[in-house]
This record gives structure tokens, C-alpha cells and sequence, in this order.
């Protein structure tokens, strides 16, 4: 069994992509759905990023607006995952460098997501709950939770793809129920 192989997925890699002929009604709307979140969300992460720092349209507190900011970023990433997914929908085949660094790329800004989102309802607690202590918002301590976050989903994703890759140079996989924990690459 090579590197490229995986016992539990049934796609093999190659070099270069090979259109499968045999493409259904459901796969042109998956790609027609994946080409328009991808887009639209692209395209709007990129006007609220370029308002809230060119221009400063964005008439949130400065806290709210930091966060927020590293959503979009996140939210790109994002998409930008949804929009490999094309070459999976058309093809049976694929590059598996680029599929990998996809799926890096998609897995961590959607971790990074998820937990910006909870900072940002602790920040948005913290302000009612505190009304009058503005420490808990001083913008260099959420700078450092918000580089926590990023830092620690990343390194997360990195040992995960270090265990696949483990696996992979030995031949062996889990087998137990971890193994669905491990999102495969």
C-alpha cells in the first residue's frame, strides 16, 4: 500500500485530473452551490476586511471589530477549502498535495472560526457583566487569546496530520473509535 492510498477512502491520486464521464445532475448543483459560497463568500469577507481597515466603515467598538476581522480571514480560508471541493465533484482523481493542504487550510479556519465566535460572545459577556472594568477589553489581551487561538487549532491540525501521516508510512490505521475523531486527508 503507497502513501497515496487509504484502505477506508476509495480514491486513488494521480499527477493530474481525469474528468469522470459519468457526471450527474446532483454533482453540476453541488458544483454550481460550492462555486457560489465560494464567491459570495469570498467576496464578501474581502469588502467587510477592506471597509473595517481602509476605510473604517464599521462603526463597532474596536474589540468587536478585531474579532471580527480574524473571522472574515477565517471565513476565507474557508471557502477557499469549499472550492477544492470542485476538483472532487468532477473527478475521481486528484492531486493529493493540493487536497492535503486544502483540507490543512479548511479544518483549521473552521476550528479558528468556531472558537473566535466563542470569544466573541465572552468578550460581548464580559462588556455587560463588567460595565465598568474596561481591563477585560484592553485590546493587547484579546490579541494574545486571539494568537492563542490560531496557535493552538494550528498545532491541533498539526499533530493530526502527523498521526496520518504515521499511519500511513507504517501501513497501519486505527481501527478503534478514535479513528473517526481523526479526519482523514
Amino acid at each position: 500500500m503507497t502513501s497515496r492510498e487509504h484502505p477506508h477512502v476509495n480514491i486513488t491520486a494521480t499527477a493530474g485530473p481525469m474528468i469522470d464521464p459519468q457526471v450527474t445532475v446532483e454533482q453540476y448543483l453541488l458544483l454550481a452551490w460550492s462555486i457560489l459560497t465560494m464567491v459570495i463568500s469570498i467576496a464578501g469577507n474581502s469588502i467587510f476586511l477592506l471597509a473595517s481597515t481602509k476605510y473604517k466603515a464599521v462603526k463597532l467598538d474596536k474589540l468587536l471589530t478585531v474579532i471580527t476581522r480574524h473571522l472574515a480571514v477565517s471565513d476565507i480560508g474557508v471557502s477557499i477549502y469549499i472550492g477544492t471541493t470542485l476538483s472532487l465533484i468532477l473527478n475521481r482523481q486528484y492531486s493529493m498535495g493540493l487536497c492535503r493542504a486544502a483540507t490543512y487550510l479548511g479544518v483549521v479556519c473552521f476550528g479558528v472560526g468556531v472558537n473566535l465566535i466563542a470569544a466573541l460572545n465572552i468578550a460581548k459577556l464580559l462588556s455587560l457583566m463588567f460595565p465598568l472594568r474596561p481591563g477585560y477589553l484592553d485590546i493587547k489581551y484579546w490579541n494574545v487569546i486571539i494568537s492563542l487561538i490560531w496557535g493552538v487549532v494550528c498545532l491541533w491540525r498539526a499533530s493530526q496530520v502527523l498521526i496520518t501521516y504515521i499511519d500511513d508510512s507504517v501501513g497501519f490505521y486505527f481501527d478503534t473509535p478514535y479513528s473517526a475523531l481523526i479526519p482523514l486527508l
